[in-house]
């Protein structure tokens, strides 16, 4: 502060005047309040941290945490897929160059993934009304928990063959019975066989 007397005679006098650090504010964008995910699927999250004398904070200035797995990751956006099953209480806290925090939460659901069973082959069969030796085939009453993509036959007679849908036919070089088997192949890979023997006239 400088004054100036009527004489033109001035005198100052400076003093420090402390100006307090306003903390930042933090903010989820990514994902929604109660979002929920299968657990192995990537969960992205987002978010910002904004500060009066910094501005827009990035990098390590903003830290994500879950209250299940600790520390999950680090700035502005990140994607992770290993977040464990159950709810989560995700909070992120941002600082600023003074080290004041900012903090907000969130919370997301992670459920189980699915278990995949072994798929259940089912085959039926007929001779009847065919030509000489030759029998019909029909595998599409097998199911599995995930999608069938393959259905092998190995025919009784030294000779197999695969194919992606169930129905088919087998011509036999002469009559008898044989035992067929048919192994179904699940999207995942599991697999499964069943056996049945076809008397063929």
């Amino acid at each position: 502060l400088t004054v100036t007397d009527a004489a033109g005679r001035t005198n100052s006098v400076t003093k420090q005047v402390p100006v307090p650090n306003k903390p930042p504010v933090a903010a989820i964008t990514s994902p929604a309040v109660g979002a929920s995910f299968v657990q192995g699927s990537p969960v992205s999250f987002a978010g910002t941290g904004t500060d009066v004398e910094d501005g827009a904070l990035a990098g390590a200035s903003l830290a994500w945490t879950s209250s299940r797995d600790g520390a999950i990751g680090t700035g502005v956006s990140f994607s992770t897929s290993t977040l464990s099953v159950g709810t989560h209480t995700i909070t992120l806290t941002v600082h600023d160059a003074l080290g004041a925090t900012g903090i907000i939460t969130s919370s997301v659901t992670v459920t189980a993934a699915p278990v995949n069973t072994p798929p259940v082959p089912r085959f039926t069969f007929t001779c009847a009304g065919l030509a000489p030796h030759q029998c019909a085939f029909d595998g599409t009453g097998s199911t599995g928990s995930s999608a069938l993509t393959s259905y092998a036959w190995t025919w009784g007679d030294g000779k197999s063959e695969a194919h992606p849908t169930g129905a088919t036919r087998k011509t036999y070089p002469s009559s008898g019975t044989f035992n067929v088997m048919l192994t179904v192949t699940d999207a995942k890979g599991l697999t499964a066989s069943l056996t049945q023997a076809v008397a063929v006239p």
